[in-house]
């Protein structure tokens, strides 16, 4: 239900934070100055606190859009709040790909593991169609990225580059403690 204000009149002289704020094009005419809609965000669509109400373009395609981009970019706002500057520094290249490496293996071996699981299930749908082919395909897309990685590493002699790193950092250190020693 529309509310009304202290002169009567339905909806809002502004628009208001949380509110529909749609244009009361009706109603305005009426009374000579703009008035505004104050039913919830989103009232009476699937997306309640975001947009206009269904009682104005809330519940149309484009507005249904506009409000699962809202919806999304808000996560996205939240996760980076989540993450915040308390994310960890990164490593040398090399070493942070020998750490992509790892977890990409373990990855890998969980998706092998949820095959041969599922394999002793009934694993078709309503129509029949087998649904394991999906994570079977997503467990060789998970292996051809794990090669790729491994290549790359191959290719880069990753290991001995890292160990070279940590060598030259730990040699850096004791440079410092013994000039301070000494």
């Amino acid at each position: 239900m529309m509310t009304t204000t202290k002169d009567g009149l339905p909806g809002s002289p502004e628009r208001l934070s949380g509110r529909c704020g749609a244009k009361l094009t009706k109603r305005s005419k009426e009374v000579g100055h703009d008035r505004f809609c104050t039913r919830t965000e989103g009232y009476g669509t699937d997306h309640l606190g975001i947009g206009q109400c269904k009682y104005h373009g809330g519940s149309t395609p484009n507005a249904q859009k506009h409000a699962v981009r809202q919806i999304v970019s808000q996560e996205i706002a939240a996760q980076k709040r989540a993450i915040g500057d308390d994310s960890p520094p990164l490593d040398d290249p090399e070493i942070e790909y020998l750490k992509m490496g790892a977890r990409i293996k373990s990855w890998s071996l969980l998706m092998e593991d949820m095959v041969h699981r599922l394999r002793s299930f009934d694993v078709t749908d309503q129509k029949g169609t087998e649904t394991i082919k999906a994570l079977v395909s997503q467990l060789g897309e998970e292996r051809d990225r794990y090669l790729h990685v491994l290549e790359f590493m191959q290719k880069q002699d990753l290991r001995k580059r890292a160990v070279a790193l940590e060598e030259e950092q730990a040699r850096r250190i004791a440079e410092v403690v013994l000039g301070v020693v000494l």
